[in-house]
């Protein structure tokens, strides 16, 4: 094509190379006196039209504007209301959101065309405004202090000692009650303040002890370094073989420039093996403690017998196979370990300064928490040891217990007890590979010889062997936190800190998570009684309450430990020979739901304070994921069977699922199955079925039910995400207590108008899973019978060893005398009964504490169960290497192989001085310099690989009818224009001449695709995190909005449908770079508002967004990967189906190949993580920079009073719901009775309905 100058009064020919024209242009006067002129016009027209804008906007400001859809962000501490009706369409003068969907075809519009404040047509802007990106930053350096820090004086109230830190970057600052001698958060490297930190391979911090070395090096304990790495590659990785094993050990061990082939003749495994197993037995004199090996006991409980025999009116029972440790040497371990520099030794209080508004008071870590702080307090008042001025410090105890299956086939289980340092950072802690997790005992369940121990005429079996049950958890609890833990947790214990200072520790529980069986044992309550709640006393025809002013009033009545009710009762079983369920015991025990066992915790720990109620705290896997919402899908499911016949609705439910699109790495997985079949669903899977429900089930019931149940789940998934935050502030905290009062409300409606409405029925896996479970129990009955006639003329049984067995053996049933045929004829068969939908469950009250608990011990991920539920992986790990003989031996010895080597693998990090360089800025030899790691400052990573790439023009050619690719090559050169001359963005579009698009040369017309395009950003609790897209599989990204106004948008959102990197060359008298440059962009597909739709938190809708039409001036674009702010989950609204109006092409490189058409909306998942609702909510604080004020008018807002039509159909409610939960064990694992209590019973419905606790595969669910 023929080029010419352009220039007024020009006279030379026209030239056919862009080059030729750049040369001409650069000694042509007429072109420069042209542009000259030009450019002076463009500032003139460009103020003409800031004059216009202004006067519009006067103009506008008188008259009244009407609104066009709710504002999707909450200020901080913003509860106001919204109006219950919203206006259509904006007029002229309303600042308009992201560009506009129409959802019609273009015909049936018959609206005026929309225009901009000026009053210009309307058109998307391709340019969104601009993002900065801000790496995380650590606190604010303290001052420095004198290394020798003592004890604080006992009368403190004449001390002021306070230290109050200036703020950082992002408003935090830190008050500590006492100066702290040492900051763990200086050793801190930046690289730990990414969330995909164990992607990345960061240099050595450098960091290390002044303390003498408390661990041996390597190759210790072996001869040489070549069987260390040996032994390391084995007690590490996967126990199977792979491809990836096999490399790992060609590189970690074959390729080790310390492995010596010579050093491995005559490697035997076991023999090395066994030099591991007593590498410990000899300790020196410096640090004694590290023998902290496993050790095998019994534990004798004492059996009541209801009735006087030879044996008395008791009769004592050896439970062996405990495998236990001792709790003080592993505490001083853990501080003798290399991750003890991270440790926090002075508790503090977090301070957060919003843009607008007071210092808030921030709750994340455990050592940030009251009680901590209140711990801490006690102790500086608490009189010095004699002789001792050392300083005092809490050293913070978290306890996991749970049984686990060891494989997904097979009786054997586990029954572990974890302890957490809590002065470990949480983020650290649950880092996989932390190793934070001290194995502390493997508790043996009672074994099934008790029943022969009782014999067949105990008439209370059942309740005698529940009491056996608790008396065996706390006989083993006795066992753990043995005299030697409570000396020192009087009197503490010394021990020198890496810092090479002297400290006095002093340790204390401050959570003990479990779920709820194991809790109604721990903290001895009845499960399911009359007052079910191990915090305090609600009556359980109380709960349905949740949020009322009633409900509140109960709680601030807390349990406490009645020892003298209990010690009573016990002298009625133990001393007069009453039974455990007899009328004299029962009237003690029976108001309170109490049981008649010793706590020894309580006893124990109650002298100084300790209170095991305290420790109880909420659990919101079991409770909620496993819980409330499990409960909720599961009659969602039954009342989609009543509505429709022959599961018509279930079987449109499950397919929407499946098209539900995924999110991030692993946050939102692929629905391969039927949803409503439930089948091997852990608590992750239902936590996904939860984020994206409301779009799943929108339009599947008729109206008023389908509003009823849109409201239900988003107000679920809104509490759900608020309760999962790992940092609060006091207006987050706000926020989710009007959630809970909300939440409270909706579940009543849902249960008195919804459910009320469909006669609900169990599901047919349901009838099959309760048929299968009473025919087990028929067996065992059977079995029982059988073993005991067969037993009853020898002595007493032997107890087998129930911790060895692990459950393994199964009893084989002998032929006894059964029911006749017509008999079991007359027997009740299960049937598909009416099935209500229950409010009287525990789990349904627990939601009300989750305030409290966050206020009192920190967010909930400090204490999730699921926690506990990754560490069970690696007991599983474990005993897939025995050989399932005295396999918890086994698992012990292994457990410590692996702590040994990790013990010696840190020492050695810890001593290393970091590596000799010549300069700073030299790669290290020993470091992979590769490109396949995105560095968590950059903001994000495209390949500048030139392998794949196509010539600019052909891209417009391949489609050339495709509105995607029309005009391709103009529309990219005015977009790398405008960033080549660094144009501000003021809200025009910015087209440029054929002459300005000339002066830019992409370097052999070749624009260059990219696989994968990543992005770094800042979460709202200050960690890195990263998305990661692929435009083959819908790649969707969010941007800050340019528009300000009382009703914008904060986010524009676009589809990368290409992702492009080209090398540039700009020419002309504006260009700034001569030299050649690298450029990435992004080929987007815009998406549009929907008119209309009313969104946001008060209307519990998300935001509806679609595609712009063709017909709009701009529906493709280029976007600038640095304005990106990270990717967004849209979800197809499926009940407004699919269109090809809005592309009319096909196939277009707007959409995937083989598609045809489009949903015609979506919807912005504002739950696919906490980091993304607080996007929305606002008042992140990692989020500071991108605050901005926002209207009032969306606010999570409610009285606190209870919902008025509450109390008029209270008293009708059935509130005794003993009936209600009848097949509760089915899905909750909540006993239906107290035989079932504890971690006896029968888990196996888990292949029917998936596992309760979520240990098919727990994730991460960040």
């Amino acid at each position: 094509m023929a080029l010419t100058c352009g220039g007024p009064g020009c006279k030379s020919h026209s030239f056919a190379t862009e080059r030729g024209l750049s040369v001409h242009r650069a000694a042509c006067e007429h072109f420069k006196l042209g542009e000259a002129k030009a450019a002076a016009a463009r500032v003139q027209s460009r103020k003409v039209l800031q004059l216009n804008r202004a006067a519009a906007q006067a103009n506008a400001a008188k008259g009244s504007l009407e609104v066009q859809a709710e504002s999707a962000v909450v200020p901080s501490g913003s509860i106001a209301s919204l109006p219950d009706t919203l206006p259509p369409v904006p007029t002229c003068g309303t600042v308009l959101n992201p560009p506009f969907c129409n959802l019609l075809p273009s015909s049936e519009n018959n609206n005026p065309p929309l225009t901009t404040q000026s009053g210009r047509p309307w058109r998307p802007h391709r340019l969104p405004a601009r993002y900065i990106d801000h790496m995380p930053v650590g606190p604010s350096t303290l001052p420095s202090v004198a290394p020798g820090s003592t004890a604080l004086p006992r009368v403190i109230s004449h001390v002021q000692d306070v230290l109050i830190t200036t703020h950082n970057r992002f408003g935090l600052r830190r008050e500590y009650p006492h100066r702290p001698s040492y900051d763990p958060d200086s050793a801190v490297p930046d690289e730990h303040l990414s969330s995909y930190y164990s992607k990345y391979q960061p240099r050595q911090d450098g960091a290390t002890s002044t303390a003498p070395s408390a661990y041996h090096l390597p190759p210790w304990p072996f001869d040489s370094m070549s069987v260390y790495l040996l032994m390391q590659w084995l007690h590490t990785g996967s126990q199977l073989k792979s491809d990836g094993e096999a490399d790992r050990l060609v590189q970690s061990v074959l390729c080790h420039p310390e492995f010596v082939l010579e050093d491995v003749t005559g490697f035997r495994t076991q023999r090395q093996a066994a030099i591991l197993d007593n590498s410990d037995s000899s300790t020196t004199d410096a640090a004694p403690f590290l023998a902290d090996g496993w050790q095998e006991s019994s534990v004798e409980i004492s059996v009541p017998l209801g009735k006087e025999d030879k044996r008395g009116l008791f009769a004592p029972f050896t439970v062996h196979g405990l495998h236990h440790r001792s709790l003080l040497s592993v505490m001083k371990a853990a501080l003798a370990d290399a991750s003890a520099r991270y440790f926090h030794f002075s508790p503090f209080r977090r301070f957060w300064k919003p843009p607008n508004g007071p210092d808030q008071r921030v709750f994340d870590e455990a050592y940030t928490s009251d009680a901590w702080l209140e711990e801490h307090e006690k102790l500086q008042e608490q009189a010095n040891e004699p002789d001792c001025k050392l300083e005092k410090v809490v050293l913070g105890l978290l306890c996991w217990s749970d049984s686990t299956h060891l494989t997904s086939f097979g009786m054997a289980k586990l029954w572990p007890l974890y302890v957490y340092i809590a002065n470990l950072s949480k983020y650290f802690r649950g880092r996989p590979g932390s190793a934070a997790a001290h194995h502390i005992a493997y508790i043996p369940s009672l074994p099934d010889s008790i029943q022969d121990f009782l014999g067949p005429e105990n008439g209370v079996k059942s309740k005698v062997i529940t009491h056996c049950r608790r008396e065996l958890m706390h006989k083993v609890l006795d066992k753990v936190f043995d005299a030697e833990f409570v000396h020192a947790y009087r009197h503490g214990f010394k021990m020198e800190c890496l810092d090479g200072v002297w400290r006095r520790f002093y340790p204390r529980i401050f959570s003990y998570s479990a779920d709820y069986p194991e809790k109604a044992l721990i903290s001895l309550i009845r499960a399911n009684g009359r007052c079910p709640c191990p915090r305090c006393y609600v009556e359980k025809g109380d709960i349905h309450r949740l949020g009322q002013a009633k409900d509140r009033q109960t709680r601030t009545k807390a349990r406490s430990y009645l020892g003298d009710i209990i010690s009573k009762a016990r002298r009625f079983i133990y001393e007069t020979g009453n039974i455990v369920s007899s009328t004299i015991v029962e009237a003690l025990l029976f108001a309170r739901s109490l049981v008649p066992t010793v706590s020894t915790l309580a006893e124990k720990l109650s002298p100084f304070g300790f209170d095991p109620h305290e420790i109880m705290v909420v659990d919101l896997m079991h409770e909620f994921e496993l819980g409330v919402w499990k409960s909720v899908f599961i009659h969602l499911i039954r009342i989609l069977h009543a509505a429709a016949p022959a599961g018509r609705l279930v079987a449109e439910l499950d397919r929407r699922y499946r098209m539900m699109p995924t999110f991030g790495h692993s946050k939102i997985r692929k629905f391969t199955t039927n949803v409503s079949e439930m089948k091997k669903l852990a608590a992750h899977n239902y936590e996904d079925l939860l984020q994206c429900a409301a779009p799943a089930f929108e339009g599947l019931l008729p109206e008023p039910h389908n509003k009823i149940v849109m409201t239900l789940l988003f107000r679920l998934a809104e509490w759900h995400a608020l309760a999962k935050l790992r940092m609060h502030t006091e207006a987050t905290l706000t926020l989710l207590d009007v959630s809970t009062t909300i939440l409270g409300q909706e579940l009543r409606r849902f249960s008195r108008m919804t459910c009320a409405f469909y006669f609900t029925k169990l599901l047919p896996a349901e009838v099959a899973a309760r048929e299968r479970r009473q025919a087990r129990q028929k067996v065992k009955a059977a079995s029982t019978l059988a073993s005991t006639v067969v037993g009853s003329s020898s002595s007493l049984p032997t107890v087998a060893m129930a911790g060895e067995s692990l459950q393994s053996s199964s009893s084989t049933a002998m032929a006894v005398p059964g029911p006749s045929a017509g008999q079991s004829a007359k027997q009740k068969q299960p049937s598909a009964g009416k099935k209500s939908f229950s409010l009287w469950t525990y789990k349904i009250h627990a939601l009300g504490d989750y305030v409290r608990s966050i206020r009192r011990h920190g967010t909930t991920d400090s204490y999730s169960t699921q926690t506990g539920e990754l560490e069970h992986r690696r007991v599983k790990r474990l005993y897939a290497r025995t050989n399932k003989r005295h396999a918890v031996r086994q698992i012990t010895k292994r457990e410590r192989r692996e702590t040994r080597l990790l013990r010696a693998r840190r020492a050695a990090e810890a001593e290393r001085k970091s590596e000799e360089r010549e300069h700073a800025h030299h790669v290290l030899f020993s470091q992979d310099d590769t490109l396949a790691t995105t560095h968590p400052e950059m903001h994000h990573h495209i390949s500048d690989s030139r392998r794949y790439g196509e010539d600019a023009f052909s891209l417009s050619r391949v489609l050339p009818e495709d509105p995607a690719s029309k005009d391709f090559l103009p529309r990219l050169k005015d977009h790398l224009l405008g960033r080549l001359l660094g144009l501000e963005y003021d809200g025009d579009e910015k087209a440029f001449s054929d002459a300005d698009r000339a002066t830019v040369r992409i370097i052999d017309n070749r624009v260059n695709f990219a696989k994968v395009f990543r992005v770094n950003y800042t979460t709202y609790d200050l960690q890195r995190d990263q998305d990661s897209m692929n435009p083959r599989n819908r790649c969707d990204v969010m941007v800050m909005s340019p528009e300000t106004g009382p009703n914008a948008h904060p986010y524009w959102y676009a589809r990368v449908i290409g992702v492009f990197h080209v090398r540039v060359l700009h020419t002309g008298p504006d260009s700034k770079n001569k030299s050649y440059q690298h450029m990435e962009f992004l080929w987007v597909r815009w998406l549009g508002i929907v008119p209309g739709h009313r969104y946001g938190f008060k209307a519990a809708r998300l935001p509806k967004f679609g595609f712009v039409p063709e017909t709009s001036p701009d529906p493709f674009g280029f976007l600038d990967p640095s304005l990106v702010i990270r990717g967004c989950h849209l979800i197809p609204a499926f009940n407004d189906l699919r269109t090809s109006d809005l592309l009319s092409a096909n196939p277009s490189a707007g959409r995937p190949i083989g598609d045809t058409d489009d949903w015609r909306a979506f919807y912005v998942n504002w739950f696919a993580d906490r980091d993304m609702l607080m996007r929305y909510v606002g008042g992140g604080v990692g989020h500071a920079h991108q605050n901005r004020e926002t209207p009032e008018e969306d606010a999570m807002h409610v009285d606190h009073a209870p919902d008025p039509r509450d109390d008029i159909i209270e008293d009708a409610m059935d509130t005794n719901s003993d009936g209600e939960d009848d097949d509760a064990g089915i899905y909750e694992n909540q006993s239906d009775s107290e035989g079932d209590e504890g971690h006896g019973r029968d888990d196996s419905d888990d292949d029917d309905l998936g596992p309760e606790d979520g240990e098919v595969e727990v994730m991460d669910f960040e």
